[in-house]
């Protein structure tokens, strides 16, 4: 069935955008970013030589690791290699310190920082003094020219004094740090300690606040890991249905919703009690009992109204470890037209169902209505505002005029951090911009035909909303599931015991109303739907299929027999090819052909049956079946086109014979792809220039400049390499301009208009610590088509005595951006620091051409076609493997 085999999607890694997007939420607390009580730069030193700061261990976690939510807390403890890590963060650069175990780990992420100083500590200078001397040096100079510090301080409750129980700070504890120590050491020209000559500030707060808010990392996990755990959790509780009637009936309610109970209270085993407040899972019968009543055990035999077996039940799941909750009724009655069951119980299905689908399309439209920038306060009073709406749908679906329908009407709205603490109940600050929020519908004590009390419905989901367009977290859990009652169940194995016994068994029927079986094959990896036009809902009706003379018999181990017969039932047939194995039918049936809860799902009554045979039932089916078909019914065969029909037809129908079914989620696409419009990365910007025509191919057209790009860091020797490119070029010397791509400096555009207007090439010379992508897409967006784009990188100073300053930030982004990497000062370097070179260079940059100049310069034709060889280079294209050659 649809819900029962997702299997879930793996989160993916914790990538370089959303570390820089972190970042800059880092430096959003410093001085330099109009923070009026921000510091010139954050410190954070974990591991010994922070006395195993817990402040440091959490901000590094979160910013190198991806923790999110809860994991924060208990992110990087016994990680020994990372416990070799320093980082200082201020506005304009950033300083990072690891050893080379490390390196694996954090190059990955840090590619992406701008003004990125990355000191290495090799493995063979490990607990060594020269290994010490490198790590006290890079740390004092980098500290050095900062008057205010930010650091995590540890809080403790003060057991007297006049601020007794509460929790306090010691910005003494920061001269305990083995690290900060040296500062004060007279033989390395200290002239007082770390807190006379700088000014310490507590962040741990603010650092908090940022790690409680969604960004797109901790979205990326939720869609990814959490949303899949607790879609398990929800059809587990399906599953404890799925038995046979006789063992369905007796299933308890604490029974059927162990799976959710058990699963929000063990994760609060460990957590704040805040989580709880206001927060529930589990599984009810009929109705909900309120607080005031005492809740005794029920079954689906006696859960019903005035002890009759029960029509629906309300499931509520939580995640205590995080925001997702999601609310659905579902049905344990479908009502099937053919069978003998109680009139009165169909009439109170049908009008349950129907109010629940209304109350779904409600809840749906009220999110994809909301408008980017609305704030929580906002939201929530449009989340009030429901009501009349809702009340409007309970005079349309119940036929009680006395039914006092806004006083049964409860609308829930919730808006919580990462950890799924509730924001409107916490003392916290100003509400973050981008939120979590959790809206939940329940309709108490609705009235059926004779006034009689047929209990409630219960629908809710979580989203995210802020900057951009809502969109929702809990969409895939299944909106609908349903089951055939008691009245059901035997009614069908008493008029259908012949297909019971013959058509489960493979076998012929030569007689009957269905008549013999048309294919010899039952279609097992079949699957039928219906499916709720407006928002792409959709239900399982049936895995198993079976074509006779006189009809189609549908089969699921919760709905029973579906038999349709032709054209009584069926009144027409569109067929679709999604694909070469695929084959979909759309039946249009009768009102009276399916059960209730299917009409509420889609009143038009119309059904997909989707098949995936094998190639020799294919032929089959298309031999005998469809000539069949169309002798009893009209059928029509139809366009399959994705785009428009993929609004009926979701995706879920197309993967559901396959062993899992894909979760679709926007927000887990944590990575930017080709697509210039990438919806994802948009809804967490971090700065305009990052997302400028990211992935973006543009047309020739849209280019009035062409030239080659050399780009380096301060001191990489690009200039001279390209004043000996120009001057050797072929057809003569060539224009050469320079411009800056950094932090605070971008004068990109004022030298592209100094370019000439020529097909010939210029040069031109960008100082950066950026990545060769995003000085690519950049400088395509200004108008200047990429020719050749050369990295220029000084071995000297990037691969001797450990210090790679501005390395990492030209590492790994630039897959398929660069085309050549220049490597200047290799002369006088050892050839174990040679080999390390080669290997870390082509590990960074694999697709792109290595080769060293000497003096930095070219001094032949054959040495400009090698560094300038124009490659088709896109940022999707993999290139030819890396050569690595001296001129």
């Amino acid at each position: 069935m649809l819900a029962s085999g997702v299997n879930a999607t793996p989160t993916r890694p914790y990538s370089a955008w959303q570390s820089r997007q972190r970042l800059e939420r880092i430096r959003t607390l410093t001085k330099a970013s109009a923070q009026a009580d921000g510091v010139d730069a954050l410190l954070f030193v974990a591991g010994v030589d922070g006395s195993y700061n817990d402040g440091s261990r959490k901000a590094l976690g979160w910013l190198l690791l991806g923790a999110s939510g809860h994991e924060v807390r208990d992110c990087m403890r016994d990680d020994a290699i990372m416990e070799e890590t320093i980082v200082i963060v201020s506005h304009e650069s950033v300083y990072v310190y690891c050893i080379e175990s490390a390196l694996p780990r954090i190059l990955p992420v840090v590619s992406a920082w701008d003004g990125l100083e990355l000191n290495v500590l090799p493995k063979s200078k490990e607990n060594t003094d020269e290994g010490e001397e490198i790590k006290i040096i890079g740390f004092l100079r980098h500290i050095e020219c900062f008057q205010s510090v930010g650091v995590a301080l540890t809080h403790t409750k003060a057991l007297f004094g006049p601020r007794k129980g509460e929790m306090v700070t010691d910005i003494m504890e920061v001269e305990k740090w083995p690290i900060v120590q040296i500062v004060g050491i007279q033989e390395l020209g200290a002239n007082g300690f770390f807190t006379m000559k700088h000014s310490v500030k507590d962040m741990e707060g603010k650092l908090q606040a940022l790690y409680d808010g969604m960004d797109s990392a901790s979205v990326s996990k939720l869609v990814g890991s959490h949303e899949p755990l607790l879609h398990r959790h929800f059809c587990s509780v399906a599953s404890a249905l799925d038995g046979a009637p006789s063992v369905r009936i007796r299933t308890t309610d604490e029974d059927a919703g162990e799976p959710l109970t058990s699963f929000f209270s063990y994760g609060l085993l460990r957590e704040d009690k805040e989580v709880a407040n206001g927060r529930r899972a589990g599984f009810w019968y009929t109705r909900i009992p309120s607080t005031e009543e005492k809740r005794s055990t029920s079954n689906w035999a006696t859960g019903g109204a005035e002890g009759s077996p029960a029509l629906h039940a309300l499931v509520e799941a939580a995640d205590s470890h995080n925001p997702l909750a999601c609310a659905r009724t579902i049905f344990l009655h479908a009502g099937h037209p053919k069978a003998d069951g109680s009139s009165s119980q169909d009439t109170q299905v049908s009008i349950l169902s129907t109010l629940y689908s209304k109350v779904v399309q409600i809840v749906q439209d009220f999110v994809n209505g909301l408008s980017p920038g609305l704030s929580v306060a906002q939201i929530g009073e449009k989340a009030q505002s429901q009501v009349f709406t809702i009340v409007n749908a309970c005079k349309s679906a119940t036929p009680s005029s006395s039914y006092d329908a806004k006083k049964n009407i409860k609308v829930h709205f919730d808006a919580l951090d990462s950890k799924g603490v509730s924001l409107l109940r916490s003392k916290s600050q100003a509400l973050p911009e981008e939120t979590v929020c959790y809206v939940r519908v329940q309709i108490n004590d609705i009235i059926g035909q004779k006034e009689q009390n047929i209990g409630s419905i219960l629908f809710g989901e979580s989203f995210i909303c802020g900057k951009q367009k809502a969109q929702l977290l809990t969409g895939t859990i299944p909106h609908w599931q349903a089951w055939a009652g008691p009245n059901d169940s035997n009614a069908f194995l008493q008029s259908f015991k012949d297909l019971t016994r013959k058509y489960t068994a493979g076998s012929s029927i030569s007689d009957g109303v269905f008549g013999a079986s048309i294919c010899s094959d039952n279609f097992s990896g079949s699957a039928s739907f219906v499916i709720q036009p407006e928002h792409s809902n959709a239900m399982c009706i049936g895995e198993k299929a079976w074509f006779t003379q006189h009809g189609i018999i549908l089969h699921s181990t919760r709905m029973g027999f579906i038999p349709l017969r032709l054209p009584e039932d069926v009144s027409a047939i569109e067929t679709f090819s999604p694909s070469e194995n695929e084959i979909v039918l759309k039946l249009c049936c009768s009102e009276e052909a399916l059960p209730r809860v299917c009409r509420s799902i889609d009143p038009n009554s119309e059904v997909y049956l989707c098949l995936r045979p094998e190639p020799s039932v294919r032929r089959a089916f298309q031999r005998q079946v469809q000539p069949k078909l169309k002798e009893l019914v009209p059928v029509e065969e139809g366009n399959y086109i994705e785009s428009t029909l993929a609004g009926v037809l979701p995706r879920c129908i197309r993967t559901c014979m396959d062993s899992s079914t894909e979760i679709s989620a926007a927000f887990a696409d944590a990575e930017l792809n080709s697509s210039p419009n990438n919806t994802n990365f948009d809804y967490f910007d971090v700065d305009d220039t990052f997302n400028m025509c990211i992935g973006q191919t543009l047309s020739h057209e849209s280019f009035s400049k062409k030239a080659i790009v050399i780009m380096g860091a301060p001191g990489s020797g690009k200039a001279g390499l390209a004043s000996s490119l120009a001057s050797l070029a072929p057809g003569g010397s060539w224009h050469v301009e320079s411009a800056t791509y950094m932090r605070g400096s971008d004068t990109v555009s004022e030298a592209a208009a100094r370019l000439p207007d020529s097909s010939d090439c210029s040069i031109l010379v960008v100082t950066t610590l950026a990545s060769p992508m995003l000085v690519r897409n950049h400088l395509q967006a200004t108008g200047i088509e990429v020719s050749s784009l050369v990295v220029v990188i000084n071995a000297m100073a990037c691969f001797s005595a450990g210090f790679w300053p501005a390395f990492g930030g030209n590492c790994f982004m630039g897959r398929g951006s660069a085309t050549t990497v220049v490597l200047t000062n290799t002369e006088g370097l050892p050839t174990e620091t040679l080999d390390r070179c080669d290997q870390v260079t082509k590990a960074c940059f694999p697709h792109a051409k290595i080769v060293t100049a000497t003096a930095g310069r070219v001094v032949n034709l054959a040495h400009v076609n090698a560094v300038i060889e124009a490659d088709d280079v896109k940022t999707s294209t993999v290139l030819k493997e890396t050569r690595f050659f001296p001129f």
